[in-house]
């Protein structure tokens, strides 16, 4: 077992050292940092108060970029803004699990 994890950590240097050589380098987007489409790929939004919105805060899958092009996009989740929550008749705040269902929030009134 050990001969075959110091291959595969002399397989990892000998790759890391062709890419320097090529100016391959990763693109690892910090957390909060501001969402850059030249350089990330929104997969999806997350809705959340730690980080501001159009801010990055989920990377999914770093991208790569050789000298100043972009070979692959980094993956990312972009934050958003919650939602405020629902306040029925009562002024009681709804169950989650009930307003997040298809067509809960439909007026049916009419």
């Amino acid at each position: 077992m050990r001969s075959l994890a110091d291959g595969v950590a002399m397989t990892e240097k000998s790759l890391l050292a062709t890419f320097e050589r090529h100016q391959i380098a990763k693109v690892d987007p910090e957390l909060g940092s501001r969402f850059d489409h030249n350089r990330h790929q929104a997969m999806l939004e997350v809705e959340t108060g730690d980080y501001p919105p159009g801010t990055i805060a989920q990377v999914m899958q770093p991208g790569y970029v050789i000298a100043d092009r972009l070979l692959r996009p980094a993956l990312v989740g972009v934050a958003k803004a919650p939602r405020p929550r629902v306040v029925d008749e009562e002024d009681t705040p709804q169950d989650d699990e009930a307003t997040d269902r298809p067509g809960a929030r439909l007026d049916t009134t009419a």
